[in-house]
């Protein structure tokens, strides 16, 4: 499926899917993999797109909902729930994690709102 049909499907859901609420886990399983999928990316090999990646040790390690991993770029995606307004802390959380992870690009999303952090603009991400 195209980026397009697959834009032009959410889109269809998404009113029903805002009236019912969709949690985190959910906007990242109907959505963001669906968009991922018809970016390109291949959301079944793990070493690709990969959930949950845990950086550093302990119980202070920074675990973005997804990393993208490709020989041309890399970057961290973080979900919120289904239209979820994004407190300060919401916005600095991607950064962190890319601050952690040593790498420059980082996304915020609810499914409606996709917010792109490059990490080398020194500003705050708000």
């Amino acid at each position: 499926m195209t980026l397009e049909n697959t834009l032009e499907t959410l889109s269809r859901g998404l009113p029903e899917w805002s009236r019912k609420g969709l949690n985190e886990a959910q906007t990242s399983q109907v959505i963001v993999l669906q968009i991922f999928q018809a970016l390109g990316y291949d959301i079944w090999n793990p070493f690709e797109v990969v959930a949950q990646l845990h950086s550093g040790g302990g119980g202070g390690a920074y675990a973005p909902d997804f990393a993208v991993h490709l020989p041309h770029a890399y970057f961290v995606v973080e979900v919120k729930a289904l239209d979820k307004d994004f407190s300060p802390n919401d916005r600095m959380q991607p950064v962190n994690y890319v601050n952690a992870l040593g790498r420059r690009w980082a996304v915020l999303t609810n499914g409606k709102v996709w917010h792109f952090y490059d990490n080398r603009i020194d500003q705050p991400a708000a």
